[in-house]
């Protein structure tokens, strides 16, 4: 479903060399990194924002364009929520999807039901954040492209937006590939853990994670083999850490 090949793109100081790694229909991606390693730079070159250098990114056997996401069944939500300000919540959410009934339902799902109508200039950057998803969701694309959506919400919720996640995809087939700092929330929601280096960026690791499924936030976090690729992951982090520091002193 998606395919990065040997890519290459650039985004001001933001470099990507030579990323490579794909992922099977339905299955959930995590791109996993520091700060300033260009993960939103690889997020827009997959949806077709952005174009590449060199190398190439294929969605469902097709090559990728510079067409807008959404006309190809793709869905992208930003880290800082990008909305209409001059819409209501209900109009934003409802804002491209093809039933608006299901739309302001996936929105109280999702817990904005007491925010529809309201304005957008109302909101707390969390209230905010969910109200995006559900804009990205609304539509039900195939492919899902989220650049650490729950990052400005509280832990409970965090919680429980993630395995609301991972319902909606495997309801919808849909293919996800998100990007985080977090390792756990890293590993908690994966098929496939990509960590990339600093800048410029290369991929040093492709992890398979085979846990079972569905997921769950007590048993699967006490799983030994969630432990497990959680200590490799961050014993993979701080090796990168302290190899970067010894090149800088």
């Amino acid at each position: 479903m998606i395919e990065v090949e040997s890519l290459h793109a650039r985004a001001g100081a933001f470099e990507l060399r030579d990323v490579s790694f794909s992922l099977p229909p339905g299955a959930w991606g995590i791109v996993l990194g520091s700060a300033g390693s260009g993960k939103t730079t690889l997020l827009e070159t997959i949806a077709g924002v952005r174009r590449a250098a060199s190398g190439r990114v294929r969605l469902r056997d097709s090559d990728v364009t510079l067409v807008p996401p959404e006309r190809r069944g793709v869905g992208i939500v930003y880290q800082h929520a990008l909305l209409f300000p001059h819409l209501t919540v209900e109009e934003n959410v409802c804002y491209g999807a093809h039933d608006p009934r299901y739309a302001v339902a996936l929105a109280r799902r999702l817990g904005a039901g007491e925010l529809l109508a309201r304005g957008v200039r109302e909101l707390s950057g969390g209230e905010r954040q969910i109200v995006a998803l559900a804009r990205a969701l609304a539509p039900q694309p195939d492919i899902l492209l989220l650049d650490e959506p729950l990052a400005a919400v509280d832990a409970q919720t965090r919680a429980e937006m993630q395995d609301l996640l991972l319902d909606l995809a495997k309801k919808y087939d849909q293919t996800c590939v998100l990007v985080t700092h977090d390792v756990d929330e890293a590993v908690y929601m994966a098929d496939r853990i990509v960590v990339l280096s600093k800048r410029p960026t290369t991929v040093v690791a492709d992890l398979p994670v085979s846990l079972p499924k569905p997921r769950d936030q007590l048993q699967t976090r006490e799983d030994p083999a969630y432990l497990g690729l959680r200590h490799k992951v961050i014993t993979l982090i701080r090796s990168m850490r302290a190899g970067a520091a010894t090149q800088e002193s």
